[in-house]
Formats: C-alpha cells, sequence, structure tokens
C-alpha cells in the first residue's frame, strides 16, 4: 500500500508540473530530464547509463537502465553492471560483454528518492516560474495592464494579473484621490521590473507620465497611428496635467482631438463579473433596462457610482447591485419611522442650541464634516469618494446610529426632548437627501417632497455645505467615547452569549465621567445597565465581574447572575483549545523559513494577519476565563 501511495503521489507532481503556464515544450522536458538525473546521481553516483524519456502531453515518463553483462564472479557494481546469470534470466542469449537495458519503476527507489525528486521539482519550477515571470513584465515595462486588486495595505497594493501573479503599487505611485477596493479592476502602466535574488517584483505606476500618455494612445486614434506626437507631459497627478502634443497633418487639431468631443478622451468600461469586456461574441453584455426593471434605477446608478475611481475599469456584480437596492430601502424605511413620529403640526428647523444634548451635535457635527468633504470631493470630480462617504452616514451614522439613539427620547414622555429629536431627525435627513441627489435622483425626490417645510423640487434646493456653527468637536468625542464603551459592552455580552433581555449594574472607571454621565439613559437601553456607578479610580473586588476596556474607560460588570457559570466555562475552555491549535498551526508555517521565502507574498501576510487575530482571541477568551474564576 505504501509504494501505491508513493506512485500516486509522484504522478500527481509531475501531472501539475506539466499543467504550467508559461514553460515552453522544450524547457519542460529538458528540466524534468534534469530532475530525475539529479536525482539518479545522488542515488547511484552517476546517471550515465541510465535513459529518461519524458512525454509531456500524457503526463508521464520511462526510466531505462543500462548495464554490462559481465561473469557472475566479476560484479562489482550491481548499478553498471549485471551477473551473466542475471542478465541470461531476462534473456537466454545474453553473453559478457553484452548491454541490458531493462526499465526502472522509480518508486521502487524508495519514499527519499520520490521526496528528493519532489522538493528538485519544485525547486526548479519555482526559477522556471520566477525568470517566466520576469521575462514576461521586462518586456511590458511602460505598457498599461489590467489587475484586480487582492490586498490593501498602508503602504501599498497588491493586483494579481489574469494568470494571478502578484503585481505592487507603491503609495508613491498611487493618485492621492484613487480609492480601492477588494475584488475591482484597477489600470496601470508597468514602471519597472526589479529581480533581487531571483525574487521579481514588478512595480506598477499610476503617477507617472508614461501611464498618461498611454492612456491618450489608447483613447486617441491620431496618436497611435503616428499623426499626432506627444512631445512632453507635466503632471500633479490627481489635480493637473499638461500634454505638449505636434500634429504632422495641417488637416487634424492636435489639441482638439485629444480633448475629444465632450471634453475628456480617457475614461474607465464596466467589465463583467469575470473582468472581461462586454461582448456579444461572449454573451456577456448586461442589459440596463432588465436590472432597472429588477433594482430600479436609482440602485444601479449608484453601484456605478459608489467606489469609482476616474480612468480604471469596474466589474459589474449582481450583489452590488443589490446592495445599492438595500441602501435604497434603508433609506426608505428610516424616512417612514421619522414622519411615523411625526405631529400635524410639527414645525421642521434646528431648536435652540442650549435645547441639543450630547448625541444631537455628533450627529449635525457629522453631518457637517460630510457635507464639507463631498463638496471638495465633487470639485475635484471623485464622484466615487463623494458616493461612499453619504453611503456611510446615512447607513452607519444616522439609521443604525441616532434613529436608535432618538427611540428612547421619542418615547420619554418629555414634550421638549422630543420635539428636540423630531426636530433633529427631520433636519439632518433633509441635508443627508439633498447630499444623495446627484447620485439616487429619484428615491430621493419622492422622499423630499413627503417631508414637511419641503419645497417644489430637491434639485433646485441649496447644497448642504460645511458651516462652523455647526461644528462641536467636543461633543463629538464626548459622545464617541460613550459609543466605543457601548460597543464594547455588547460585544462582550454576543461573545458570552448573554440574550439582550438580562440586564445586570455596572462600573465605570474613568478620569472623564460627565460624557457618561450625560448619556445614563443610552447606557440603560444599549448596555443593558440597570444603574451605572463612576469612580476615577475602582479599587473594589473583582470576582466575579468581567472587565470591558476602550481608550477613555474601563467597565467591571458582574455577569454571574446572568450567565451558566459551568456551562460557560465549558464553553470558553473548548474555545481556547480550538484558538491555542489554531495559533500553533499558523506559528509553525511563519517558522518555517521555507515557506516564509517560497510562499506568495499574499499569503505569507494572510498567515501573519490570521495568527494575529488567533493571538487577540486567545488572550479574550483568557480574560473571560479567568472572570469567571
Amino acid at each position: 500500500m505504501a509504494k501505491k501511495e508513493e506512485t500516486v503521489s509522484l504522478i500527481d507532481t509531475f501531472s501539475e508540473f506539466k499543467e504550467l503556464k508559461n514553460i515552453d515544450r522544450t524547457t519542460m522536458v529538458s528540466v524534468l530530464e534534469e530532475s530525475f538525473r539529479s536525482v539518479i546521481a545522488k542515488m547511484f553516483g552517476t546517471d550515465e547509463n541510465y535513459d529518461v524519456i519524458v512525454n509531456p502531453d500524457k503526463g508521464d515518463f520511462e526510466i531505462w537502465r543500462n548495464r554490462e553483462v559481465v561473469a557472475d564472479e566479476d560484479l562489482e557494481n550491481p548499478n553498471l553492471q549485471i551477473s551473466l546469470s542475471e542478465a541470461q534470466k531476462i534473456d537466454a542469449s545474453y553473453e559478457v560483454g553484452e548491454e541490458v537495458t531493462d526499465e526502472v519503476n522509480f518508486a521502487k527507489f524508495g519514499r527519499r528518492a520520490i521526496l528528493n525528486l519532489r522538493q528538485t521539482l519544485a525547486s526548479k519550477i519555482l526559477e522556471l516560474e520566477k525568470d517566466s515571470l520576469y521575462n514576461k513584465y521586462i518586456d511590458k515595462v511602460g505598457t498599461i495592464v489590467n489587475a484586480e486588486v487582492y490586498q490593501i495595505w498602508k503602504k501599498e497594493i497588491l493586483l494579481l494579473d489574469d494568470e494571478g501573479n502578484e503585481l505592487l503599487l507603491p503609495k508613491t505611485e498611487q493618485i492621492p484621490s484613487d480609492f480601492y477596493r477588494k475584488g475591482e479592476t484597477a489600470r496601470a502602466v508597468v514602471a519597472r521590473v526589479d529581480n533581487k535574488n531571483n525574487n521579481p517584483k514588478i512595480i506598477l505606476s499610476r503617477t507617472s507620465p508614461v501611464f498618461l500618455q498611454r492612456l491618450l494612445e489608447m483613447e486617441v486614434p491620431e496618436i497611435n497611428d503616428g499623426l499626432i506626437t506627444v512631445k512632453k507631459i507635466a503632471r500633479i497627478p490627481g489635480e493637473r496635467a499638461k500634454i505638449a502634443v505636434e500634429s504632422y497633418d495641417d488637416r487634424i487639431d492636435p489639441v482638439g482631438a485629444c480633448v475629444g468631443v465632450k471634453g475628456s478622451r480617457i475614461h474607465g468600461i464596466v467589465r463583467d463579473s469575470q473582468g472581461r469586456k462586454m461582448s456579444k461574441s461572449l454573451g456577456n453584455g448586461i442589459d440596463p433596462l432588465e436590472v432597472i426593471a429588477q433594482y430600479g434605477a436609482d440602485a444601479l446608478r449608484f453601484m456605478l457610482v459608489d467606489g469609482s475611481t476616474p480612468g480604471n475599469d469596474m466589474r459589474y456584480i449582481e450583489k452590488k447591485v443589490e446592495a445599492a437596492r438595500n441602501f435604497a430601502n434603508k433609506l426608505w424605511n428610516a424616512t417612514r419611522f421619522v414622519l411615523m413620529n411625526l405631529p400635524e403640526d410639527f414645525q421642521p428647523g434646528l431648536p435652540e442650541e442650549s435645547k441639543l444634548d450630547m448625541s444631537d451635535k455628533w450627529v449635525l457635527t457629522k453631518l457637517n464634516q460630510v457635507a464639507g468633504a463631498m463638496t471638495d470631493n465633487l470639485d475635484h470630480f471623485e464622484m466615487g469618494l463623494a458616493a461612499a462617504k453619504i453611503n456611510s452616514f446615512i447607513w452607519d451614522v444616522y439609521c443604525d446610529w441616532f434613529i436608535e439613539i432618538a427611540k428612547p427620547r421619542l418615547n420619554s414622555g418629555d414634550a421638549e426632548q422630543a420635539d428636540t429629536a423630531r426636530r433633529v431627525l427631520v433636519y439632518v435627513l433633509d441635508k443627508a437627501l439633498k447630499l444623495l441627489h446627484p447620485f439616487m435622483p429619484f428615491i430621493t425626490e419622492e422622499l423630499y417632497q413627503a417631508l414637511p417645510g419641503s419645497g417644489e423640487s430637491i434639485m433646485i434646493q441649496s447644497w448642504p455645505t460645511f458651516d462652523e456653527a455647526h461644528n462641536w468637536a467636543a461633543e463629538e468625542e464626548a459622545f464617541e467615547k460613550v459609543m466605543d464603551y457601548i460597543k464594547a459592552v455588547r460585544t462582550m455580552r454576543t461573545e458570552m452569549n448573554v440574550h439582550p433581555a438580562k440586564k445586570t449594574s455596572m462600573i465605570i472607571e474613568t478620569a472623564d465621567p460627565a460624557p457618561f454621565q450625560s448619556a445614563e439613559v443610552y447606557l440603560a437601553k444599549f448596555a443593558f445597565a440597570t444603574d451605572v456607578t463612576f469612580t476615577e479610580k475602582y479599587e473594589g473586588s473583582t470576582d466575579g465581574m468581567v472587565q470591558v476596556s476602550t481608550h477613555a474607560a474601563r467597565g467591571f460588570i458582574p455577569m454571574m447572575e446572568l450567565i451558566d457559570r459551568d456551562k460557560e466555562l465549558a464553553r470558553l475552555n473548548k474555545e481556547k483549545a480550538k484558538a491555542e491549535k489554531e495559533l500553533a498551526m499558523f506559528g509553525n508555517q511563519l517558522a518555517n523559513p521555507k515557506f516564509v521565502e517560497r510562499a506568495p507574498a499574499a499569503l505569507v501576510e494572510e498567515i501573519r494577519a490570521k495568527r494575529t487575530n488567533s493571538q487577540s482571541k486567545l488572550a479574550n477568551i483568557e480574560q473571560s476565563i479567568k472572570a469567571l474564576g
């Protein structure tokens, strides 16, 4: 059974190599033969008497050994010689001095020989792949490539081409206004190929003047045909560019040809979900009318704008259209909630500043910041960034937080507080709809008309801009301290499987208690607190308490009365064992120098990130176990 498994393993390795790309037939056969001969030479001291026949089409091979027939008493080297008696067992006509050729089953050489072959093949494959990658891209320096965004790091972005090769786009080579998302397609020029220690690194650039020149060559037929020559390009990436062009035909206006009819000749295209250009031959085209009928025009429009970057191609993915539709539904339901809580005599407009609480000033400050940032984005034609900002504000700030925060005030029985909450809700919604209108014109018009005090049309209303009077930085910071604490408490309760209906007291240790004291009603509702005690330094017993820490506060929460201790302890120990196993596995991988050196950089970084997450997870589990006693 062992020999059978070894043979299969060997054939699998060979077959994998047979399928490699960018390796010509002659090189493939040569490398395979060389690998076999290398292993044979290590085992027997020489490979001169062996013939290796490789069939790259079928993915198999044959090894034949040639040995001289010698008298039985003269046999000295069984690898080079065969005794007369043994030779005559094969064929009775053999005589001394003749040569016997027999086929060798490589698997019979043993497991070590197979492992040596696999290692040799792997080493040579890696060298060939690196050489192939270098040769491929050294010829592409100065040309434009399309690649998929795979990893986004602080100093660079990792992209993959159609064959899965890794390309790097450093921060210094990115346009400042560029916005990238994993899975989307980016277009850049191959700036250079670094080859240190036979490890090629392909460096891309979007700031190089060559990038702009190649885009012009692609988009302007007269340049591609040689009728117009680009003499010089000067750029401030993301801001402006100056291009000197010359025409050799008096009938051609070089400037007009480069500018184009609509003032722009360089633009990205929408590709299908696999990154292919849409065409009739592939049958991968999208009928926008069908998409609109299913998801709505606003959803399609918003999907095409959100996250797009000028000059970059993007992929049409139906889930993104569905996400845009869900965003529209979220906005619709939020507006319906606000309208349902308005009395008939409601008068819109912000109340006096003295009536605004910390949460009101927080959301108004966030709205003010978004309005200023979006105005700047649109002034620089950064449509994708602007759309992403208003999306995040409406979904994360307004819907997920402020509406929920406003509910206790609406139902508090305090008429003044309820009125303030309503007026802030309507004011922020009105401004948010105006900011969203360029991207989703139909739903914003419909919802705007339903708001009290709305004008004839949202299209002719003033665009919201940054207002220094609505910039409460201190209150914003204070409320976000409370938000961070609430998030930490909810995360802890989720990890410990505590039902939301179960509430408990808590002690908050903080040097700045004012924000938390002002937000007791929010702590009661969202942190499930029955009562809260504030202190600058807690020195009491922590037995049976779970600690929750943020940058501004530390909470001590008794949890024994809310959970089944034994059951929770068993669950945590099980999770701890699992986390320790994961951590050990990732640690062993990264401790292997061959893995770190030879594995793709993206995979190594992924393993490192997983190890870090496992360490953090294990630390949290151990803290929870300690708290249970």
